[in-house]
Parts: C-alpha cells; structure tokens; sequence
C-alpha cells in the first residue's frame, strides 16, 4: 500500500514524518488491530507498506483486510505531534476490496 500526504505551507503541525502501521477495526471507535508488515518513508509525506509475506501473517491480514470496516492510520508530525487518520471504507470501498481480494486469490 501507498500513502502520501500533501499538505498546505501553512499547516501547523508540519510535514507528516512517520507512519508506524495501520489498524484495522470493527468500529470507529473501536481499539484497532495491527496488520502485519512494516512501513518505510519513501520521499517527503510518502509511505509505502510491505504487508508480511509469512503464510500465517498473510491470512491474518487478508482476514483484517476483508472483515473490518475501518482504518486507523498512525501519524507522526515533524512538530512531534501526533494524530491518527480514521476512514470507514463505506458500501463503494467494501465492493472494491471484495473485488480486489477476489482478483487477488485468483491470482495465488
């Protein structure tokens, strides 16, 4: 996965600097659980995540993937603030990652 992050001149917190993982969750407010994988900085505000290649991992997170309707992502500002991006993948995001999943298992 890819996160990037553009943001005003102005904005207060300053640039975004980390991104440990991402949860998922049953509810917005919900504690998450971890996919595991491991997050690297790639350029300035941009984020790629390896999701773990180890079996078990792997159907672990394809479950997390398929099974939860909400993301928290971690974020760390250069100001050393920190915050966290929540999103409800709704009725459209469930179609695509049953459609992605579905596409994706095919291919294995």
């Amino acid at each position: 996965m890819e996160i990037t992050f553009v943001q005003a001149n102005e904005a207060a917190r300053g640039a975004v600097v980390s991104v440990p993982g991402i949860l998922l969750k049953i509810s917005e407010r919900a504690r998450g659980v971890p996919l595991v994988g491991q997050t690297v900085k790639v350029a300035d505000g941009s984020f790629l995540v390896g999701l773990s290649g180890h079996e078990a991992d792997g159907a672990r997170n394809v479950q997390l993937l398929k099974q939860r309707p909400w993301f928290d992502i971690p974020i760390f500002y250069a100001s050393q603030r920190r915050g966290i991006l929540a999103v409800e993948k709704g009725y459209r995001g469930e179609q695509m990652f049953r459609e992605a999943m579905t596409k994706w298992e095919r291919a294995q």
